[in-house]
């Protein structure tokens, strides 16, 4: 019988945390009210990604976003794509 394995856990400040939700916020700025229908974001995928130090794309690929938007209500969508 194999023993079960044991999940390191790794704890973070709450100030650092904040921290990056604070700039991936700032990164995301939308600047309000734009077209209805799917546009290309506002925001840069990748300049939100570049706040989290440890994440990665793989090489050769980028995020690209997407929103859709009528009357005040919107989605949106981020995918990795061939760069």
């Amino acid at each position: 019988m194999q023993k079960p394995q044991v999940r390191a856990v790794t704890h973070f400040p709450l100030e650092l945390l904040n921290d990056l939700r604070s700039q991936a916020g700032q990164a995301a700025t939308v600047r309000g009210e734009g077209p209805d229908g799917w546009t290309k974001s506002e925001t840069d995928p990748m300049d939100v990604l570049a706040v989290f130090k440890t994440l990665r794309i793989k090489p050769g690929y980028v995020l690209r976003g997407y929103q859709f938007r009528a009357h005040y209500n919107g989605n949106g969508v981020v995918y990795a794509l061939p760069g």
